[in-house]
């Protein structure tokens, strides 16, 4: 659909075909992602029990993206330039901006739908950034695998219209459309704007990309990158049937016991007539019980043992597989880790779980350049705005060495 609008928008632009990507993968991602995977819903089985029931989920998607979010991120990366007046401008820009308390769920939603953009542009004379998920923006030209145009498309309703926006965005020229439709899947009547559709100078066209760093294995030529959990949505939907029977044994497993037949009481319901039957719990004592044979009058506990370990183990087993499929070392999810607070310095990490070092490494470094790309466009926003001169420095970006892990159970 994205597509079809993009050739309504801009009629003389090549776009190139990705709907089939968005609609297969990305959506299915965000599904996932979002705690609504196509495995959501099971058949009830009952005797008198008919349609489907929502599972138990664990949702492990959305923690696995917010843990490698704490390990790339885990506190802010020190931003360091060269220029002091410029660096004195930067940190109140991204104060202002409120980078550093945003970029943290982008980087958790990018990890999830395979990336994300940031989009910087000049409003009432100061910088700002937009922070773009996959789904919202679509690439029109790239080389080498990386993008150098992009659009990004967003739509509201108002007085019973679809009232769609979009932006295109290449190198010094920015497009700004409105168009108002009855119809979500059209763009209808173009929509007139106090904001010029075409800027076109120094400060148009910014943007930066992030994408995880596993190389995109479904189609190597598409510039979008893919989730890091692509390659374990079976070891997901297993994790929640698993959770999902989990919750179901302590339902099953509730208390049941045996009781003689002479301790069933009988109400009729003065309603309906109806006679129900029923043993009262509450009762302390019962009397005038005749019988000849006294095992008769003994109430057995017939409760089924919960296999609570058994549970455990499987989702251990499963984890250890999430752990391979998604590039880290075996424990980093576990159960187990949650037991105790626990800090580890990055040498330590390093030395104990080199796979996952490795892999956050690699998203640091693809982050790194994300930030310096949003670092130069702020500083060319701030020489336009007037606010700085010259913006010639040198960019240094500074991961935190403390990985710090906790959990509230312990």
């Amino acid at each position: 659909m994205i597509s079809r609008l993009l050739r309504e928008a801009f009629p003389q632009t090549v776009i190139p075909e990705l709907d089939s990507y968005y609609e297969t993968y990305i959506r299915n991602w965000a599904d996932i992602y979002a705690g609504k995977p196509p495995w959501r819903s099971a058949k009830r089985s009952g005797l008198h029990s008919r349609g489907e029931r929502i599972i138990g989920q664990m949702n492990a998607a959305k923690a696995i993206c917010e843990e490698f979010t704490a390990l790339t991120f885990a506190e802010r990366a020190a931003i360091k330039l060269d220029n002091p007046v410029l660096q004195d401008y930067l940190d109140r820009t991204l104060s202002e901006t409120s980078f550093f308390e945003q970029i943290q769920g982008f980087i958790t939603s990018s990890y999830a739908l395979g990336g994300g953009c940031m989009k910087f542009y000049l409003y009432d004379g100061k910088p700002c950034v937009d922070f773009i998920t996959a789904d919202k923006m679509y690439p029109l030209s790239w080389r080498n695998g990386r993008i150098k145009e992009i659009a990004f498309s967003s739509q509201e309703m108002s007085g019973g219209k679809y009232i769609t926006s979009i932006e295109k965005y290449s190198p010094g020229k920015t497009e700004n459309l409105s168009f108002i439709s009855d119809n979500r899947l059209t763009l209808g009547r173009r929509l007139a704007s106090e904001i010029p559709d075409i800027y076109e100078g120094e400060g148009a066209g910014l943007f930066a990309i992030f994408k995880p760093a596993s190389a995109n294995n479904i189609e190597p030529d598409c510039p979008l990158g893919v989730s890091i959990f692509s390659g374990a949505i079976d070891t997901l939907k297993a994790l929640d049937i698993a959770f999902d029977s989990f919750m179901r044994e302590f339902i099953l497993g509730k208390k049941r016991i045996i009781v003689p037949a002479a301790s069933i009481q009988t109400v009729i319901d003065p309603e309906t007539g109806n006679m129900t039957r029923y043993f009262d719990a509450d009762d302390e004592a019962f009397v005038a019980l005749k019988t000849e044979d006294t095992d008769a009058l003994k109430i057995a506990d017939n409760t089924v043992e919960l296999r609570v370990d058994d549970h455990v183990n499987a989702i251990e087993a499963l984890y250890k597989m999430l752990c391979f499929q998604t590039g880290v070392s075996s424990g980093t999810f576990s159960m187990s880790n949650g037991l105790h607070y626990y800090t580890k310095t990055a040498s330590e990490v390093i030395s104990q779980n080199a796979k996952s070092a490795r892999t956050i490494r690699l998203n640091q470094n693809n982050l790194s350049e994300t930030i310096k790309t949003a670092v130069r466009a702020l500083l060319t926003l701030g020489k336009l705005s007037g606010a700085i001169r010259d913006i010639d420095t040198g960019i240094q970006i500074a991961f935190s060495d403390n990985v710090i892990t906790a959990d509230v159970s312990a």
